[in-house]
């Protein structure tokens, strides 16, 4: 199945979003570390029932180095993606080992096996990535530095794509480009990373999201990002955007997703036609292209008297746009349709139709009388709200929200 065939298939129904991201965990899941501490942070020098010696697990411990954890992580309580990601259950300490990466990795992967089981395609990329991931030689940077990769990414990729392929590719009329260059021309780094934060964290604390985002890559490195699977489906669904084979896939005779934009790229600078072999900037290029993919679907969605309306409102749009690119990752049929009528209510009419209800038929009356159906009121115009336009709890709200939330995050930070 393509992604532009209009299957809305998520392949997050696993993840189990949660709402706060800071839940108490239950407790540490199988192959969890168990960090063993004191109230200070330190690892106790006797064992639990005081006979002053050392346990076996304790010396090992002892010789693990130890790292300082962030003060903004210090003191918080992490349970779901955070513990995969860590190891940490519960309240973070003051100190953890510093090779949590390298133990958590192959946990990662077992994880995702014991949920979906494994094809070979699936066996053979986790074997890849374990075996390569170094953590002393991964390349350790901050968010900020990882969101200016992206933005690099982006302006490489902006000015070397034959755009005019793109528009004959999609079947895009003049004003159809016209309109899709002011939609991409929005996203930038800060909006790759804010849909970064989505794909790998759970909740929609966008603080927490930023800060546990730069402990992974300044301790794991920008590798360690690469390497991590979805553990919410059975696909080959790996690294910070989470792709699977419906964004990023080119056998040649089949192209999907980004790959259908890539090819309007110089050669040298296009991605691989696998999600498996994306490797370092490769995972912004192909989230970039990704976009434009989904806002060709968009745009040629829109009514063309609204498209001429459209022209040079699109920083306006921008916060709603960024949302738009994260939710079409997942389900992009529907976050088209609810964009869509995003817009239709951003030009200020009401898109919901005017339907008829029925009325009871009153005693001595042949007729049943209709009268039009009343919606609850909606924003319009400038203040128009796209989660006005999404089912309220579904994947696309939730996505949205996160989205908005780690969004607004980085614009302040």
């Amino acid at each position: 199945m393509s992604v532009e065939d209009g299957k809305n298939i998520s392949r997050r129904r696993a993840l189990g979003i949660i709402g706060k991201s800071t839940l108490v965990a239950a407790g540490a899941a199988a192959g969890i570390l168990a960090l063993r501490r004191d109230e200070s942070g330190e690892k106790p020098k006797t064992d639990q029932r005081g006979r002053g010696t050392l346990t076996p697990e304790d010396k090992k411990l002892e010789r693990v180095q130890m790292i300082d954890v962030p003060a903004s992580l210090r003191g918080r309580v992490l349970n779901d993606l955070f513990t995969h990601y860590t190891g940490i259950a519960g309240l973070v300490p003051d100190k953890i080992r510093a090779d949590f990466p390298t133990a958590q990795l192959p946990h990662l992967w077992e994880e995702k096996k014991k949920r979906y089981g494994e094809t070979a395609v699936v066996e053979e990329t986790r074997r890849t990535l374990i075996e390569s991931y170094d953590q002393k030689r991964a390349e350790k940077i901050g968010w900020r530095e990882f969101r200016d990769r992206g933005q690099s990414s982006v302006d490489v990729s902006r000015r070397s794509l034959d755009w005019n392929g793109v528009s004959n590719h999609f079947n895009l009329s003049d004003l159809d480009l016209k309109l899709l260059r002011e939609f991409e021309r929005q996203i930038d780094g800060t909006a790759l990373l804010a849909y970064v934060l989505t794909e790998l964290m759970p909740g929609t604390d966008g603080a927490l999201n930023r800060e546990m985002l730069d402990f992974l890559l300044r301790v794991g490195g920008r590798e360690y990002l690469e390497s991590i699977p979805s553990i919410g489906d059975d696909k080959t669904s790996v690294g910070p955007y989470q792709f699977t084979e419906y964004a990023v896939f080119d056998t040649g005779s089949e192209r999907r997703g980004a790959s259908r934009v890539n090819q309007y790229l110089p050669v040298k600078l296009r991605i691989p036609g696998s999600v498996a072999k994306l490797r370092g900037d490769d995972h912004h290029k192909a989230a970039y292209l990704f976009a434009i993919f989904n806002l060709a679907q968009l745009v040629r969605k829109i009514a063309p008297e609204d498209k001429k309306t459209l022209l040079g409102r699109a920083v306006d749009l921008r916060p709603s746009l960024v949302e738009f690119v994260a939710t079409a990752h997942n389900l992009p049929a529907i976050a088209v349709r609810n964009f869509r009528n995003y817009l239709i209510a951003f030009l200020g009419r009401d898109p919901r139709p005017k339907r008829k209800i029925s009325l009871a038929k009153k005693e001595g009356k042949k007729e049943e009388k209709t009268k039009a159906e009343k919606h609850p009121p909606i924003k319009l115009g400038t203040g128009a709200d796209y989660l006005e336009h999404v089912r309220a709890g579904g994947i696309v709200w939730k996505y949205a929200r996160k989205t908005r939330a780690n969004y607004r995050t980085l614009l302040r930070s």
